[in-house]
């Protein structure tokens, strides 16, 4: 396997620090960049892939399109976690490349293309393409890794376009396309800093050490391939261009016929790789001894270094199985927890969908209870301003009945004057119609029998009765009443029976203390329902209503 990922390094600059380990419920409430950055420290500084994992995908699908820029930009870095996760962890190409096309999606959102989409794009195809040896699969690895320093180089982005132009090195050496990037090769060497980037320095090495390779000129190729293999540090940032450094180097010596040579030199690669845990660099190293030994016509050793080359690769194999089946788990628990959290947070909704109802009504109670009460209130201070009209109307009348008194003390007294010999004028008649003053004689005749209490609060009180003791005829005096009071008997003897009850009720305990229906009896009614409904055609008020004002009324009364 020829591929020079260079991820990891990348993947620290921009994925962050470290935090402590929370459950998956507290994970669900944290924020898109909390998330990413738990998730780097889980891979980078715990090697917890799963945990990591976890977190960039709540982090990852939190996006939505109501998020700002600078959250976008997250939910894009937290793609790229899942990616390194799949791609590295669980060999999950597939998952590894959604991964990828979702952080592509935001990217076209916020309208900024991503070299990191195109770099790990490249990345994938190229590793598919070097395990099947499929070329077009490489070709389409090495326009992804073009792409990606294209990309870097307009945005000035120089850590991707190093890790970039690594990988598209490899690639166009592989594909012979060397000559093809020399356009490219010029303007990335036209960058600054060379001196004290490591990673720009190999390049700019490797670069040549191709480009003399595609011309044969295996000589000057050693001579630039011993100088990058010196000037490359084996620190864990730069271990895989070191180990790139000895294998260029060992197929250069082979194609210059130099086999043992070769082999000898293979020796140094496979320990740095054997030390740093690359199996996939010990697979190109045990196939590359494999082929130089047969050369060399050492079959037996070939052979084992082909089975030790075929060993490593299976169980590679059944590591990405067991990764896989591993995954599977992983995510089966975590749509578990998922739909544990959602039931919980369908709980959460309907409560608070519950509680913003019961509020809503509570309020619609509150706005209801005031609008009645205020009702209530308007509704007793007019029966209020109803009680103490009747008690002046009472008042009024009473005092009107003092002056009538005095009035018809005056006329006796007259009568008595001309008692002597004077002659009293006489009421004419003329037929039935009455003249103003026969009508005010007979309006006085009805006031009068009207004070007498007693009369009109017998049941038994009719125009008849009141006809024989004013003196006038029933005719007559139903048409005075009518003249004077624009109603009928029966009206106006309620009128007069209700007023009295309405005097008694203030002025009686005795009195107030009677049902409903004794208070009808006493004053003439022989219903309960007709009093009740000739008090309220009069007051208003019904008799409860009358009676609770006038106490409250009696205890303003003697509180001042």
């Amino acid at each position: 396997m020829r591929k020079l990922v260079f991820i990891f390094a990348l993947m620290a600059g921009w994925l962050c620090s470290m935090a402590a380990v929370p459950s998956y419920e507290d994970m669900s409430r944290m924020g898109i960049k909390e998330l990413v950055d738990l998730g780097t420290a889980f891979l980078v500084k715990q090697n917890k892939p799963e945990q990591a994992l976890m977190a960039f995908n709540l982090a990852a699908g939190k996006y939505r399109g109501g998020l700002t820029a600078e959250q976008k930009k997250e939910c894009m870095r937290a793609c790229y976690g899942q990616w390194l996760i799949y791609f590295n962890h669980f060999c999950n190409y597939q998952k590894a490349f959604g991964s990828i096309m979702r952080a592509r999606d935001i990217g076209d959102d916020i309208h900024q293309e991503q070299p990191q989409v195109y770099l790990m794009a490249g990345n994938i195809f190229q590793t598919i393409s070097e395990q099947n040896n499929d070329n077009r699969l490489m070709r389409r690895a090495y326009t992804y890794y073009n792409k990606a320093c294209e990309i870097a180089l307009a945005q000035k982005d120089e850590a991707s376009v190093d890790i970039s132009f690594s990988n598209l090195l490899t690639t166009a050496h592989a594909l012979g396309a060397i000559n093809d990037i020399s356009a490219l090769w010029r303007q990335y060497r036209s960058l600054s800093g060379a001196q004290h980037n490591a990673r720009r320095t190999y390049n700019l090495g490797a670069y040549q050490v191709y480009a003399l390779w595609a011309k044969h000129d295996y000589a000057r190729a050693l001579r630039v391939a011993d100088r990058l293999i010196s000037g490359t540090p084996d620190d864990p940032e730069h271990i895989r261009l070191l180990l790139n450094a000895y294998l260029n180097k060992a197929n250069l010596l082979s194609e210059s016929g130099r086999n043992a040579e070769a082999n000898r030199l293979l020796d140094v690669p496979e320990r740095l790789a054997g030390q740093s845990g690359l199996k996939d660099a010990l697979l190109e190293i045990y196939e590359l001894r494999a082929k130089l030994l047969t050369k060399m016509h050492q079959t037996q050793l070939a052979n084992a270094s082909q089975d030790r080359f075929l060993k490593l690769k299976d169980s590679l194999y059944i590591s990405r199985q067991l990764s896989n089946i591993d995954e599977m788990q992983f995510g089966y628990d975590l749509k578990k927890k998922d739909e544990r959290l959602q039931q919980e947070a369908l709980k959460r909704r309907m409560f608070l969908q519950l509680a913003v109802v019961l509020v809503l009504v509570a309020l619609l109670l509150t706005v209801m209870l005031c609008i009645i009460k205020k009702k209530n209130n308007r509704l007793k201070e007019s029966n209020r301003q109803l009680y103490l009209k009747i008690r002046a109307q009472l008042k009024s009348e009473d005092t009107e009945q003092i002056v009538y008194h005095k009035y018809e003390e005056e006329i006796s007294s007259l009568q008595q004057r001309f008692a002597g010999g004077a002659e009293m004028p006489k009421p004419k008649y003329k037929g039935s119609e009455l003249s103003e003053d026969d009508k005010g004689k007979i309006l006085a005749g009805i006031k009068k029998v009207m004070a007498n209490k007693e009369e009109i609060c017998s049941p038994e009180f009719s125009v008849i009765r009141l006809s024989t003791l004013a003196g006038y005829r029933p005719k007559d005096i139903s048409e005075v009443i009518h003249d004077f009071y624009n109603c009928n008997f029966n009206v106006f003897l309620n009128e007069y029976r209700i007023k009295e009850a309405c005097r008694r009720l203030a002025e009686d305990s005795v009195f107030k203390r009677l049902t409903v229906q004794g208070m009808a009896n006493s004053v003439g009614f022989k219903s309960r329902s007709a009093f009740i409904a000739a008090f309220k055609r009069f007051a208003g008020l019904t008799p409860s209503e009358y009676i609770k004002i006038s106490a409250q009324a009696n205890v303003e009364r003697a509180a001042s």
